[in-house]
């Protein structure tokens, strides 16, 4: 606007305070009351935890008899102590039992009492801690009255409250006021300078009285050095000055010289100008003078093609000669495998391209055949829904080292968040640890503290990562997960005894028992192969070799029902309940088993391990550990890098 300005201060600042809370009890008090906190006072604020968390424990009952007796139970369970339940049956037996999980240690109290009262068995196990003390932080406010009436607010409702400062203060404000001007151009681009930029302003008048303008030009000038300088002159004295075309002109020339064939009388001339400050270039005119030129072919190798050439140039009176050389030919073959014939194809054509040679493709082995499951859910949907069923991790865990005595491995701070990656994110905060807790360091790493928790819960993070497909490339060992354990590899089972089962006691020979198991109940059969070598010690277990019950000799390939307690027993029990009297009876009815209960389950078709791990809706999975499907995959992979005649159907999961 070329106008000066001055600022100036409209408001100076003011301090800003936050009404605290002291503790309320459980996350749903605090979100109500924060509700019509902010309705009544129309302060925004937020709930935050207070203390220190509390311990969680998964229950579980003793044996019912029957599905219907452990749900009469649940209801008993939840009309007394208030808690809500679930009912599930036993594996390998038709015992049920009622889980609760995450209960903190007031509600165990409940459940202690009433399970003693109904003289009830249970096992309550740590899974992790809970926050379940809160407080109400608002917003800052700098208005005193707004803050006393939050206080009071809260007062009423029998809950501690203060106001304590927020540290920052309200930002003064400023406004910006142009210096004098008579000139009502500049008022008005001054005023529609502000709108545009959003602080619209006002012009008024000052009282002061301008004496009259003067307006030098110059007369017309040649030259923009000329022309720079007076304007530099001008600025320099404060004065405003601008350059206008007068619409004179001086006549201009140009040299050209006649078509010549040659630069160096032309390089001559332009030297010439050059030294005079005037430029120049050299351009084509279109006309050719004419040169001698000689023809010589690129190797020839058919002797027609020879003679043919030497025909032409004897019809127009050329004269040619040839010269004969020896080649040798070769053969070419790529070592390297591709994955895919679009990039087979895409190396034959740079072959083709850089060296104009011929390429044959040769198949080696059939390619993975890839499908996709829908989820139904967005990736973070399916991370919050697995977030609350207390996932479980033995990966280690990490602590700011500011606030550890390294020389005794303990916290010094009052509350200490432990997270699961040497970063400050909220995704990745798994729990806390409080002033004088021991930690087990592992290593140090710039500033943190790398400590072994054991079993642990799993943060937000770490979910995400094993969950989302895309962490996973098709070249690793990992995308194994999503390999379908419904669909057979079509294996050789010469090739199956000699590269995989030679040596493996019970199970040496039994590559076509795998084969027919895994074509009847359609079950990949590496992977009744490696959950069998898994289960039975590669074939060396009493289970696997044969072991006597009830007078018969029974087998048991896949450890199914062998329960802790009593493997071999429990094991040979459940072989003999169904008729296991021979090796291959027992890989055909393990594989029935495995099939029914989770691959070809008719509700929760588990399919791949990825699926068995990772149920849409967080339930009948497998395992809680994060990483059992990323762990469970290395067996198969090894298994798999043995053998040359397989297909690979995956099947890999879509969210939305």
């Amino acid at each position: 606007t070329a106008l000066k300005g001055t600022i100036e201060t409209v408001k100076k600042q003011q301090p800003r305070y936050k009404i605290v809370t002291g503790a309320i009890q459980s996350e749903t008090n605090a979100k109500n009351l924060l509700k019509q906190f902010e309705k009544e006072l129309k302060v925004k604020g937020a709930y935050e935890a207070a203390g220190h968390p509390a311990q969680l424990y998964n229950v579980k009952s003793g044996y019912f008899n029957d599905e219907k007796t452990a749900k009469n139970a649940a209801g008993q369970i939840k009309k007394n102590t208030g808690l809500t339940s679930s009912t599930e049956k036993v594996k390998g037996t038709r015992f049920w039992i009622v889980s609760m999980k995450s209960v903190d240690s007031q509600n165990l109290k409940k459940v202690d009492a009433f399970f003693k009262k109904k003289t009830w068995r249970y096992t309550a196990a740590k899974a992790g801690r809970k926050q379940t003390s809160f407080r109400i932080v608002s917003v800052p406010v700098s208005d005193q009255k707004k803050a006393n009436d939050g206080i009071r607010f809260f007062k009423n409702k029998n809950i501690q409250a203060s106001a304590q400062s927020a540290v920052s203060t309200t930002v003064s404000r400023f406004r910006i006021a142009s210096g004098e001007t008579a000139v009502q151009a500049r008022i008005n681009k001054g005023l529609e300078f502000f709108k545009k930029n959003g602080a619209a302003g006002t012009a008024g008048p000052t009282g002061k009285k301008v004496y009259s303008h003067y307006q030098l030009t110059t007369e017309s000038v040649y030259g923009q050095d000329k022309v720079t300088k007076a304007l530099n002159f001008f600025k320099e004295t404060g004065i405003h000055a601008e350059a206008v075309k007068t619409g004179q002109y001086d006549r201009r020339y140009k040299l050209s010289s006649e078509a010549l064939i040659g630069s160096e009388k032309l390089k001559h001339a332009l030297e010439f100008f050059s030294k005079r400050s005037i430029p120049g270039k050299i351009e084509q005119t279109g006309e050719y003078g004419y040169r001698q030129y000689r023809v010589t072919t690129g190797q020839i190798t058919s002797k027609a093609d020879l003679d043919k050439g030497l025909n032409v140039f004897k019809k127009n009176n050329v004269s040619a000669t040839y010269q004969t050389k020896s080649v040798s030919l070769f053969h070419i073959s790529i070592n390297e495998q591709f994955t895919g014939k679009d990039r087979a194809d895409a190396a034959a054509n740079r072959i083709k391209t850089n060296y104009g040679w011929p390429v044959n493709i040769v198949k080696v082995k059939n390619g993975p055949q890839i499908t996709t499951t829908d989820y139904g859910i967005t990736l973070s949907q399916m991370v919050d829904k697995q977030m609350k069923v207390s996932p479980q991790t033995d990966a280690p865990a990490y602590v700011s080292l500011s606030y550890i005595n390294t020389a005794n491995q303990t916290v010094t701070a009052d509350l200490l968040n432990i997270r699961s990656s040497p970063l400050v994110t909220g995704g990745n905060i798994i729990g806390q640890l409080q002033k004088g807790d021991k930690v087990n360091i592992i290593s140090q790493e710039n500033g943190w503290a790398k400590i072994r928790m054991n079993w642990r819960n799993a943060s937000r993070e770490e979910v995400e990562k094993y969950v989302n497909p895309q962490n996973f490339t098709q070249d690793s060992s990992a995308y194994f997960q999503f390999l379908k354990l419904s669909q057979t590899a079509g294996l050789n089972a010469a090739e199956v005894n000699a590269k995989i089962l030679y040596n493996k006691g019970i199970l040496t020979g039994k590559g076509q028992a795998f084969i027919d198991a895994a074509r009847a109940y359609s079950i990949n059969e590496l992977y009744l192969i490696s959950h069998s070598l898994l289960e039975t010690g590669n074939g060396t277990s009493e289970l696997a070799k044969g072991t006597m019950f009830n007078g018969k000799k029974v087998y048991n390939m896949y450890g199914v029902g062998a329960y802790d307690s009593n493997p071999l027993y429990y094991g040979a029990k459940y072989a003999y309940e169904q008729r296991w009297f021979t090796p291959e009876a027992a890989i055909m009815g393990g594989a029935k088993f495995i099939g029914e209960k989770y691959i070809h389950h008719p509700t929760y078709k588990q399919d791949t391990l990825y699926k068995m791990r990772w149920s849409p809706n967080a339930l009948h999975q497998y395992a809680t550990d994060v990483g059992w499907a990323y762990k469970q995959v290395g067996r198969m992979y090894s298994l798999y890098t043995l053998l040359d005649q397989y297909t690979l159907y995956y099947d890999v999961p879509v969210y939305r």
